[in-house]
């Protein structure tokens, strides 16, 4: 009787495999982007009618969990909502579920220093600084997050960094000499 069984849940779990990987049910749960519901979401983001995007994207998150595309839409959502807190949760699940979590960048920095939470956001600068560090936008957020929080030196490299990425950036240029003029007078 224990060997019956034994064969059995080793059937079940091998037929709950194979279904798993043959897709599950047979029903396609993956997202169409051209769906009606998908399209209304995007037409409301860009006619910025971010109220009536929120039910639609929320219903559509339920539905597909693990869609990056989604909460990407979210946390455009939540930021032209002015719901930061919400924003950078959505970004989070962003960063987690997509290939391309560069494309949360600065973003959710910029909403965790809209929240006041300035570390938090250095971090975020940083994490996004090692999403791509061939980016030189991204090292000069980082640079700019350096420079408000009064480390002149840490903002000096990093924009020097970027600079080398992106040697005929004159506005980059500028501020390597005023941040170099700054250190040379101690200030």
């Amino acid at each position: 009787m224990n060997r019956t069984l034994l064969l059995l849940t080793l059937l079940a779990v091998f037929v709950g495999v194979i279904v798993r990987l043959a897709g599950g049910s047979g029903v396609d749960r993956s997202l169409d982007a051209l769906a009606p519901q998908s399209r209304s979401v995007e037409r409301a983001i860009g006619e910025r009618r971010f109220a009536d995007a929120l039910p639609v994207a929320l219903e559509l998150q339920r539905a597909y969990e693990d869609e990056s595309l989604i909460a990407y839409w979210l946390a455009t959502i939540y930021h032209g909502l002015d719901r930061p807190r919400d924003e950078v949760a959505a970004w989070e699940r962003y960063i987690r579920l997509s290939s391309a979590p560069v494309e949360a960048c600065p973003n959710i920095a910029d909403a965790l220093e809209q929240l006041g939470e300035r570390a938090r956001a250095l971090e975020q600068y940083q994490r996004c600084v090692g999403f791509d560090p061939r980016e030189p936008d991204r090292l000069v957020d980082l640079g700019d997050a350096w420079e408000r929080e009064q480390k002149v030196a840490q903002a000096l490299a990093t924009y020097r960094s970027a600079a080398l990425l992106d040697p005929h950036n004159p506005a980059l240029a500028r501020r390597i000499d005023q941040l170099s003029r700054r250190m040379d007078s101690g200030q």
